[in-house]
């Protein structure tokens, strides 16, 4: 008998490739009216602009680079010109260059919030976590309902051990938007950190609510419980852990819960 669930799974994929195909055709097609444009005015600095966009959209981000700087170029008192070309330098984990460009955007636009969280994200990346508090704050002051700049920038002060300011943070985005799954798995770690295990599971309860196919979320309570006692409600979570990384086909942290069940059952 055919199996039912690998032909689901075959026939999702066929839509998704259609839709992939369908996408590609229209970037194609748009390149080259930006090529005509060009081609009949080589000097519109918003085509150049917006062809750099197009190939980022493809994953062609050498392309979409030469073409921000050919935009420069024409105009070089742009600040999204900048900040799209270091958001190009970052995919090609260029942060140095990428950084240069998130900066001269900043300066000519202090309170670009683009640019400022962008700058963040990558002092992030490169452990420079004060620096990345202090754009993630000018993104706050400018934008108060920025619930992505709170959870970054509690990210940050997480990283610097600022637990409770992170909790804070955490706890902004989701006054903000109630349906940040990631804000409530990040608040229940910091809460694991200062000792508030009840509170860390009820808040990664929350973020599986929201995000049930979030294995880590299963595991972290799931440690949580079983060191609480709660050795039946720990090894509901092993497994369910266990059954999503499967199903996810990341084999590595499957092995690495299952390694866990082991250890903490003999």
């Amino acid at each position: 008998m055919e199996d039912e669930t690998l032909a689901t799974k075959t026939l999702d994929n066929i839509e998704k490739e259609k839709s992939s195909e369908f996408q590609e055709k229209y970037l194609q097609k748009t390149i080259q009216s930006l090529n005509e444009a060009l081609r009949l005015n080589p000097n519109q600095v918003d085509i150049y602009y917006q062809r750099g966009k197009v190939f980022f959209q493809q994953g062609n981000y050498q392309e979409a680079i030469a073409d921000f700087t050919e935009a420069l170029r024409l105009n070089p008192d742009k600040a999204d010109y900048f900040n799209q070309r270091g958001v190009a330098h970052s995919y090609l984990k260029d942060y140095q260059e990428a950084l240069a460009d998130f900066t001269a955007a900043i300066k000519i636009d202090f309170n670009n919030p683009n640019a400022c969280h962008n700058r963040g994200r990558l002092y992030h990346v490169m452990k420079n976590y004060k620096l990345a508090i202090m754009d993630f704050t000018v993104v706050i002051q400018n934008n108060p309902k920025d619930a992505d700049a709170y959870n970054n920038r509690g990210i940050c002060l997480y990283e610097i051990k600022e637990f409770y300011g992170a909790i804070t943070d955490f706890t902004a985005a989701i006054k903000i938007n109630p349906k940040d799954a990631d804000a409530y798995h990040n608040r229940a770690i910091s809460n694991y950190e200062i000792g508030d295990n009840q509170q860390a599971i009820d808040d990664y309860t929350e973020s599986i609510k929201l995000e049930p196919t979030n294995a880590k979320s299963y595991y972290n309570r799931g440690i949580i419980r079983y060191f609480t006692k709660d050795y039946e409600g720990g090894t509901d979570d092993f497994k369910k852990a266990a059954d999503i990384y499967q199903q996810q086909s990341q084999n590595e942290d499957y092995q690495e819960v299952m390694k866990m069940m082991r250890k903490l059952n003999k």
